[in-house]
């Protein structure tokens, strides 16, 4: 439950900014990378606030539900520190969303976040004096005597060759590019698609993991063995996101049709605009949360909808930015009651057939967290 309420706000750039740059910057939207940098920001800007609370829930939880010693007390006391660490990730995630674009703010600002946060936390920084002075109990485990240096070298590693191979100025992003795969006229349609694998987020993380098993002096059975886990790990999630694609695709370019309707997003957007848009705002994170739950994905939430909320921002005389931004933001709520994301997280510690017990947790953050979102927004 704790793993599902933290990955939310960094979801908006994750997979290096697919989110954004694919969810929200999709042929349907026709909006440019420059609007994407605008609306990221946007949406980063409105999370300083909105996301600075969600580490205190966490705490408040987990000592409220499932500390020896249930108390909302002892959450509560944490709070300085806990909204301390949020700011960690979020004020240096907006730094990089604003030098450097969407790509980067959630693997930068998160390192950030860790080399401020952790070594704070050995000082007792912002901790009551009860908790900064008493030392874990923990039992003893025999693992591999592995330098900090060499441990950390693989999130260095990502992160350099993220940066690298992400910045127009070096040749890095040209040549992976170079390597193109292009569908054009799909199924007689003037729908296209093309793939640059190289140039894939998936692909740096592999060259990552090859290199640090080297520099590591991992085996490679112990690679095989972590393969293995994935993949079946995985399986469930591969077939909902089979599914979850073209449905999605189908979704978009619903206007291509011998009728001449619109397009499903059109639709519904001037249905509702009709009736709900003075309310548009408060919605708005919702269709995005409701988009996550169904596809287990923040992408896939923002290609499904955000020509939808764009059509209806114009339609109800609303800034498109900002309720784009809100979409970003209530897709990453969604990912706290996603059911792919909690069958999986079910699946990872033995928890099957519980899914439904760790959503009523998960939905009172995720309800708070697209509120909060709303009413920043309301209130810009």
């Amino acid at each position: 439950m704790l793993a599902l309420v933290a990955d939310s706000s960094a979801v908006s750039f994750g997979a290096v900014g697919t989110p954004a740059i694919v969810g929200i910057g999709q042929d349907a939207t026709n909006i440019d990378y420059a609007d994407v940098k605008h609306i990221a920001l946007t949406a980063i800007g409105i999370d300083i606030i909105a996301a600075a609370l969600l580490p205190l829930i966490m705490v408040v939880l987990y000592c409220r539900f499932f500390s020896d010693s249930p108390s909302w007390r002892a959450g509560f006391v944490m709070a300085p520190f806990a909204v301390f660490s949020a700011l960690a990730f979020t004020l240096p995630a907006y730094s990089v969303a604003w030098f450097l674009g969407p790509e980067f703010p959630s693997v930068l600002g998160a390192m950030a976040g860790l080399a401020i946060v952790c070594p704070l936390a050995r000082t007792g920084f912002l901790l009551p004096k009860s908790e900064a002075l008493t030392a874990p109990q923990v039992e003893e485990t025999h693992v591999p005597s592995l330098g900090l240096l060499r441990a950390w070298l693989p999130y260095v590693l990502v992160a350099t060759l993220l940066v690298l191979t992400r910045i127009p100025a070096l040749p890095f992003k040209a040549m992976l590019q170079s390597v193109n795969f292009e569908w054009d006229q799909i199924l007689g349609s003037a729908i296209s698609v093309n793939v640059m694998p190289l140039y894939l987020p998936g692909s740096v993380f592999v060259v990552t993991a090859l290199i640090a098993l080297w520099l590591q002096n991992g085996k490679m059975a112990q690679l095989r063995v972590a393969l293995n886990n994935n993949i079946s790990m995985l399986f469930p999630s591969l077939i909902a996101l089979s599914a979850s694609v073209p449905m999605v695709r189908i979704f978009l370019h619903s206007d291509v049709n011998n009728a001449a309707l619109p397009a499903m997003p059109m639709a519904l957007a001037e249905t509702v605009a009709i009736h709900l848009s003075d309310l548009w705002l408060f919605i708005a994170p919702l269709v995005g949360a409701l988009g996550a739950f169904i596809a287990g994905s923040a992408t896939f939430s923002n290609l499904m909808f955000a020509s939808f909320q764009q059509a209806l921002a114009a339609e109800a005389g609303l800034e498109m930015k900002l309720v784009l931004a809100l979409q970003m933001l209530g897709a990453n709520g969604g990912n706290m009651i996603a059911v792919v994301n909690v069958v999986a997280a079910a699946s990872v510690v033995g928890l099957h057939g519980k899914e439904g017990d760790i959503i009523r947790y998960t939905l009172v953050p995720m309800l708070y967290y697209c509120l909060a979102a709303s009413l920043i927004a309301w209130l810009l």
